[in-house]
């Protein structure tokens, strides 16, 4: 699996023949797209071809391919500042490689991005990079720095158990104090008394014992603690009358217990936003494997049960789940390969087995293909304000993915320095056919 720019069609030439997806009538169409000095032009039924031939526009015939507004990505870790594990631009070439258009990086960087001029510093490494793709940031919330606002930040990350320096929130009674503002705060939900219980008692030498050390009341118990609190944020009167709207996303969910209380929470909740996410491990990875898969099957949250799997898919399908992202979180080679799993760092590559895994279910008709779209597309364009839409005069940012291939996981040719994944030889029933970067074609060869 890899990528090349086609340079013969620079920023002007003809998509003939894409399956388009138009979510606000639920139906799928046959459309050409012309694209004009990097950006969408025209959306037609049929486009006079012979014309534009004759305008020098070059046509890519896709014959029928499934062309969506560009994937993106929303919970990535690019390292930086750890440039062994992954670089800002190694993860972005990793996210062209997977077809993603968009990222979102997270803020516990080494230092954690938790100023402003560390955010301002990492915004402009993007820029000198060149990076591939389009970059976006998270901001750090720590008990000291709530108040900041940041113009450029996707959104402010709370940690509810420790994370990298002060990047975690030890009080949670400031909770209130903090989620009471005009922002979109995501949230890692770990309750930090249940971790450190279950870490004291727990046998440290098998990477299933990991599942128990982080066990499912952690995330629970911090999913409730949260809800609890924006339940009494609902009832406060700036919030009723509009003049604050707090929202809250809560990152990589895995167990069907927090999922229901999210989804009890999004039908009682009048005022406060609540959104989730599912990272693809937990889709279709489960603790019965880990003692196979050892360091590349060790996340935080970690692998939960087989019935966590088939909840989590069914809250895609009921709409309880928002979005896919993958939470990217590589380290090097011998960092996972550790025996001791106190040794052995949480997270893996997943930016580029995103959309296999994803479409894959569809394929599977274990969710809808209309699904697939909307959880790495339309919905995280919607949640973080990213205009990745098919329409005309917006840059194009286009993923292209051929339903009718298959894709078999090669890690050692990842573009990510981490190349191995607990994926690897693993063969999914879709391929990203072709990625489009601010109307950059690249094909996949």
């Amino acid at each position: 699996m890899g990528f090349e720019y086609q340079e013969q069609y620079g920023n002007n030439y003809i998509l003939k023949n894409c399956k388009i997806y138009d979510d606000k009538i639920d139906k799928f169409f046959i459309k050409n797209i012309e694209i004009k000095d990097g950006k969408i032009s025209k959306i037609e039924d049929s486009l006079d071809i012979n014309t534009n031939t004759k305008k020098n526009l070059p046509i890519i015939d896709l014959n029928e391919k499934l062309v969506i507004s560009g994937v993106i990505d929303a919970h990535v870790h690019f390292r930086y500042g750890n440039d062994e594990k992954e670089t800002l631009k190694t993860g972005c070439e990793a996210g062209l490689n997977g077809g993603v258009c968009f990222a979102i990086d997270m803020p516990n960087s080494n230092p954690p991005t938790i100023t402003k001029q560390l955010f301002d510093e990492k915004v402009q490494k993007a820029k000198d990079d060149k990076c591939t793709i389009n970059l976006y940031f998270a901001y750090g919330v720590t008990e000291n720095n709530y108040n900041d606002v940041v113009d450029d930040a996707k959104f402010y990350k709370i940690f509810m158990v420790k994370s990298v320096g002060e990047l975690f929130i030890k009080d949670y009674y400031k909770l209130k104090e903090i989620l009471m503002q005009n922002k979109l705060f995501a949230i890692h939900a770990e309750h930090k008394n249940f971790v450190e219980e279950f870490n004291q008692t727990m046998d440290k030498f098998k990477f299933k014992t990991h599942c128990k050390m982080r066990d499912r009341y952690s995330e629970i118990n911090a999913i409730n603690e949260v809800l609890n609190v924006l339940s009494e944020i609902d009832k406060e009167e700036d919030v009723v009358n509009n003049r604050i709207t707090p929202r809250v996303h809560f990152c990589h969910v895995s167990t069907s217990e927090a999922l229901t209380l999210i989804k009890k929470a999004k039908e009682a909740l009048k005022n406060v936003v609540v959104t989730c996410e599912v990272a693809p491990h937990h889709l279709i990875l489960n603790e019965e494997m880990a003692e196979d898969l050892k360091g590349l099957g060790k996340f935080n949250p970690p692998l939960r049960t087989k019935m966590d799997n088939l909840a989590l898919i069914e809250g895609i399908v009921d709409k309880t789940v928002d979005l896919i992202a993958t939470d990217h979180a590589p380290h090097t080679y011998e960092q996972k390969m550790k025996d001791n799993i106190l040794e052995c760092p949480s997270g893996i590559g997943g930016i580029e087995t995103l959309v296999p895994i994803v479409f894959n279910l569809a394929k599977e008709k274990k969710i809808k293909l209309e699904d697939a779209i909307k959880m790495v597309s339309i919905n995280p364009s919607k949640i973080f304000d990213i205009n990745n839409s098919l329409n005309v005069s917006n840059m194009a940012n286009i993923t292209i993915i051929d339903l009718c291939d298959n894709t078999t996981i090669k890690a050692s040719e990842f573009k990510s320095k981490a190349k191995f994944s607990p994926y690897d030889n693993m063969t999914f029933k879709c391929k990203v056919y072709g990625t489009i970067i601010n109307g950059k074609y690249y094909k996949n060869y």
